[in-house]
């Protein structure tokens, strides 16, 4: 499926016959679509920003699952147990969220 694609990646979404790619532009539109984007032009910010905050985590977590070497493997978990996630994540997921969540809980449409 990759090679038929229009840059070589998954996902792919197609509506209406027009064919679209990447994680986050297929996650705005379906969270448009669907009642889940933000209220306005500053909570969409937000919404990008936490989708930022978790493709890093993801991104390191990638890193460190493939790692062959056991003893890096180590060094890269403690790392993001004692440096990255508290730093990073403790701090502006947390706020993100919970600015967010007044948004997001009033908006139960499926």
């Amino acid at each position: 499926m990759k090679p038929n694609t229009i840059s070589g990646t998954l996902p792919i979404l197609e509506v209406d016959g027009v064919t679209a790619f990447g994680g986050y532009p297929i996650l705005r539109f379906l969270g448009e679509r669907f009642g889940f984007a933000g209220n306005n032009d500053v909570e969409n910010l937000q919404i990008a920003a936490l989708y930022d905050v978790l493709q890093d985590l993801l991104q390191k977590l990638i890193v460190w699952y493939y790692e062959p070497d056991e003893q890096k493997k180590i060094s890269l978990a403690t790392a993001m147990e004692t440096d990255h996630i508290p730093r990073c994540y403790r701090r502006k997921v947390l706020k993100i969220t919970l600015s967010l969540a007044g948004c997001l809980e009033v908006r139960q449409r499926i």
